[in-house]
């Protein structure tokens, strides 16, 4: 498995980025119309992991992830 860092968000228009030795991938956030935000990072990180743990390369994963967390909003 490759080794990379999960960063937070750090505009409200960036959802995530993932940092590997030599690569980054920055993800735009999706837009929703947000009626309950509770659980949404925990469907992102657990989402996430699981993805991960299925094989997808973090990019992919993370861009799943992100979409899955946006679908619960």
């Amino acid at each position: 498995m490759r080794a990379f860092t999960y960063e937070r968000a750090r505009t409200p228009a960036e959802a995530a980025a993932a940092v590997a030795a030599r690569s980054s991938f920055a993800l735009p956030a999706f837009r929703v119309e947000a009626r309950n935000t509770t659980g949404a990072g925990d469907a992102f990180i657990g989402s996430f992991a699981a993805f991960l743990a299925q094989g997808a390369a973090p990019e992919a994963a993370l861009t799943r992830a992100a979409r899955y967390a946006a679908d619960s909003i």
